[in-house]
């Protein structure tokens, strides 16, 4: 289904940064532009993916009730196909991030393959992203901007390659005081308003020769989960020791239902996130017959970073 080209505002971005020595051709240019658009639309071609827009995130995010916890998500896109002779001028993002707060955004160590190699994408693309929101709907914020090639026209022809990271995002977010879960929110949303400019932005390609495009999304959550306590993996007993007796307190548990605990993270020991036999064999075995130590937190007190159902409110030796 064809739609509506709306990339005039980033066009004229674009002729800003050849505007430097060639003024004269920039003003035919964009008289020209300005014709044409008044006259017809863009189209924007939809019917075959060219291009995914998606985010690398982590799973979990940790932390203690309460507590402000900062973390790196990725904006990324994934080039499907090539567009023959035709090299990619520009993209835009446009993103609601829900839960989350917007502390900076870099480029540090990233790089795009092109036919020309891997080039890094600062100082290679001028970078325009800010906070941003959307004026008809406050709650709606997130962040907004475009990559730009300097060298307009572009010279780079984007290679199909897995999904790779052009845009780095530091998040903050606040721990949910009554340690339940909370999900973040990521998604591909156009119209929001970057704080350093009065226009949208959409989430297109613009391309040359063709006609833009619109890529696909894959939107993502992030899942917050507060833990109160720190703990001591495979110290059942919290006796802050690992010995046979806390093999026996795992057993009891499993088997007779006469132990109490508030902390079910201790009794993982192989950290599947599922509380089993195997926790107590893996825990003789690393006591009888040299075997794994179970994971981390095990030599020191700490909280568990995996993404599952069991919790730690409190354990003695850690508290």
């Amino acid at each position: 289904m064809a739609g509506v080209g709306r990339f005039v505002p980033l066009e004229v971005e674009m002729l800003t940064l050849f505007a430097g020595r060639h003024w004269l051709f920039v003003a035919a240019v964009s008289l020209a532009m300005t014709a044409a658009t008044s006259a017809t639309e863009l189209p924007i071609e939809e019917d075959a993916p060219t291009a995914e827009y998606g985010f690398s995130t982590p799973t979990v995010v940790h932390g203690s009730p309460g507590e402000r916890v900062q973390f790196e998500v990725f904006l990324t896109w994934h080039i499907l196909t090539n567009v023959e002779n035709s090299h990619i001028q520009a993209w835009a993002h446009s993103v609601v991030i829900a839960d989350a707060e917007v502390i900076a955004i870099n480029f540090d160590d990233l790089t795009i393959p092109t036919d020309a190699g891997a080039i890094p994408v600062r100082p290679s693309f001028y970078a325009s992203y800010d906070v941003a929101s959307d004026p008809e709907d406050p709650e709606d914020r997130g962040l907004a901007g475009a990559l730009i090639s300097p060298g307009y026209p572009g010279v780079f022809h984007l290679q199909p390659v897995e999904k790779t990271p052009v845009v780095r995002v530091i998040l903050e977010t606040e721990m949910p005081p009554d340690g339940r879960d909370a999900l973040i929110e990521l998604r591909y949303q156009d119209d929001l308003v970057p704080a350093h400019r009065q226009q949208p932005r959409w989430n297109e390609f613009h391309q040359t020769p063709g006609p833009d495009l619109c890529p696909t999304f894959v939107n993502a959550s992030i899942r917050v989960r507060s833990q109160g306590g720190i703990f001591l993996r495979g110290d059942a007993n919290e006796d802050g020791r690992h010995d046979i007796s806390d093999a026996a307190v795992i057993l009891n548990f499993l088997f007779r239902g006469n132990v109490e605990t508030q902390c079910t993270d201790a009794f993982d020991t192989n950290d599947d996130g599922r509380l089993q036999v195997t926790d107590a064999v893996m825990l003789f075995s690393y006591l009888f017959r040299g075997g794994t130590p179970t994971a981390d937190p095990f030599l020191k007190c700490g909280r568990d970073t995996t993404d599952d159902l069991l919790s730690c409110d409190h354990h003695t030796p850690c508290s």
